[in-house]
């Protein structure tokens, strides 16, 4: 009960793990290597799964996956991108660009289209931690 959260960030685009299949591929695989411990270790498959879900996730973080935008990528593919990873998301950042930089605006500045992003995630995305990045401003 007192154990972190671990929440891995879409670090900007370009880089590893900056797409969300990369991320949702690495938590899951996380996931799954931390169930079969806790099996190991004594817990029922079940209980877990359950604790791998509660303990380990994504950080979203909409101003990174904006960045592909640079790459020729538009509107659709960040969505696309956010549909991806939105059943592991923890924590969601939030920070405005216009694609091509990691200006960390604030929200409302840039092209990040955070209604549809945060419809996108859904259910999770209402639950998460939001972050508001905004650093030079």
């Amino acid at each position: 009960d007192n154990a972190p959260i671990i929440s891995i960030e879409n670090p900007p685009a370009g880089g590893g793990l900056s797409r969300g299949s990369q991320l949702r591929e690495l938590v899951s695989k996380t996931r799954d290597e931390f169930t079969k411990k806790a099996v190991k270790d004594g817990l029922s498959e079940s209980e877990a799964e359950k604790q791998a879900e509660k303990l380990i996730g994504a950080t979203w973080d909409v101003g990174h996956i904006n960045m592909i935008r640079k790459f020729g990528y538009g509107d659709k593919d960040i969505v696309k991108e956010t549909e991806e990873i939105a059943p592991y998301v923890k924590h969601v950042h939030l920070s405005d660009n216009f694609g091509m930089e990691n200006t960390e605006l604030p929200m409302g500045m840039g092209n990040v289209d955070l209604k549809e992003i945060m419809k996108k995630l859904g259910k999770k995305g209402e639950k998460a931690r939001k972050i508001i990045e905004a650093a030079h401003w």
